[in-house]
């Protein structure tokens, strides 16, 4: 009975020690003077480049350093192949379940467990991420389709990065009947009205949705999906061979589906608001009463040039928790040699943002009536605060531009606001 273990750890021990002799065999013994010389300026080189390394300081920072759970807050703009395979992208299942039409994106087998081979994953997901952005570039609708409980937060996340009208997302259940049978259960207002078919519709666990599927199929709706090694790859218009029972997986595919996007958007808004710009000008160059642009669109026209020169600011000095890139090595650089008591650019943002969370703590100093006009002025600062050249102007101007606007677009409540002496807190009062 203890044979058998017994041979078993003299072939580990034999193994152990073969290693340690094929080890120590790499590094011959020293023999001469010169042997030894050869050694310690090997010794002094490596010890003046870690000097010469340690007093740049670490090239990682808060916003490279990679974490464990940023993959849900903060996913990556490009999938690569290493990102994949931490969230084990390559496992699939066991080989007796394993679909004959999966066999071209099998790698191999280990343990009785087919892996996935990530040089199929990596291409294809790229496809599909070109895809999302150019449907979301002609203004399409993508819906995000993750029905198990733990893919809830990672659909919600990825419809929210889109925007509202852009993304939509479903974490309970697909009803069946939700397209088929939209005919008997919607008005034909309601198909006026609203755009009930989605462009694109994204799924993450498509073998659970099998029912949604057939729907999409019918309507010719395209469909992406993370396929497993148990699932036949036409099950979807443009699968995704991945583990389709990793929570990570599904945060990296849903996360660079959706940035990829949320860039559509962007671009299709800064085309949109060239041609605002266009408009704009040339109805202000006509007559009062030859304009054609009424209050309301040019209302609009004037938000989207705001909306979008604010996320340029943004993405130039890279706050933008959507676009946001790691850092070069020569900025981290610069930016550890710059003189820390420098005010930085968008200081008097910072300070307007400030001042108009400090508006919004004393609202409960004013009367009742005057809540509502308070929040309005708060939202004004907020609004100069990151747009346009809120950078670049100073405190002073900036409010100054805030209640300019404040009192054209507002003129009762800035007088109502005027007219009010400035509360008095409890420790002025005493």
């Amino acid at each position: 009975m203890l044979r058998p273990r017994l041979s078993t750890s003299r072939r580990s021990v034999t193994k152990v020690i073969t290693r340690g002799v094929q080890l120590a065999s790499q590094h011959k013994p020293l023999e001469t003077e010169a042997d030894w010389t050869a050694l310690q300026l090997e010794r002094a080189h490596v010890s003046q480049l870690k000097n010469v390394f340690d007093a740049q300081g670490p090239v990682l920072t808060d916003e490279s350093r990679w974490r464990l759970r940023d993959s849900l807050r903060k996913p990556p703009a490009e999938a690569t192949i290493s990102a994949l395979l931490a969230a084990g992208a390559h496992f699939g299942h066991s080989t007796s379940r394993l679909n004959p039409n999966f066999m071209p994106y099998a790698y191999g087998t280990r343990g009785g467990i087919t892996i996935i081979d990530l040089d199929h994953t990596l291409p294809l997901l790229r496809r599909a991420t070109q895809l999302a952005r150019s449907v979301a570039y002609r203004g399409g609708q993508i819906l995000f389709l993750g029905t198990r409980p733990d893919l809830r937060p990672v659909v919600q996340k990825a419809a929210e990065r889109l925007g509202p009208g852009n993304g939509y997302y479903i974490a309970d259940r697909w009803l069946p009947g939700t397209l088929t049978n939209r005919f008997s259960m919607l008005s034909p207002d309601d198909f006026k009205r609203y755009n009930l078919l989605p462009d694109l519709v994204v799924i993450l666990n498509p073998i659970q949705n099998a029912v949604a599927i057939r729907e999409l199929a019918v309507e010719h709706v395209p469909t992406i999906g993370i396929v497993d090694s148990n699932a036949d790859p036409r099950l979807v218009m443009y699968p995704i061979p991945a583990n389709d029972e990793s929570t990570r997986v599904a945060e990296i595919v849903a996360g660079v589906i959706s940035i990829a996007a949320r860039e559509g958007v962007h671009l299709r808004e800064q085309e949109g608001a060239v041609e605002a710009r266009k408009r704009l000008a040339e109805d202000d160059a006509k007559e009062e009463n030859d304009k054609e642009l009424s209050t309301g669109q040019r209302d609009e026209l004037v938000q989207l040039i705001r909306r979008v020169e604010s996320r340029a600011k943004l993405e130039k000095h890279g706050d933008d928790p959507v676009t946001k890139k790691p850092k070069s090595e020569s900025e981290i650089l610069s930016y550890r040699r710059q003189d820390t008591k420098k005010e930085s650019a968008h200081a008097p943002a910072q300070k307007l943002v400030e001042v108009a969370g400090i508006l919004r703590l004393q609202e409960a100093f004013y009367p009742s009536e005057l809540h509502e006009p308070l929040q309005k002025f708060a939202t004004f600062l907020e609004a100069v605060a990151w747009e346009g050249n809120g950078y670049s102007l100073d405190l002073q101007t900036s409010m100054d531009i805030a209640i300019e606007r404040f009192v054209q677009t507002h003129p009762e409540d800035a007088r109502r606001l005027l007219s009010v002496p400035p509360p008095q807190t409890t420790e002025q009062s005493i």
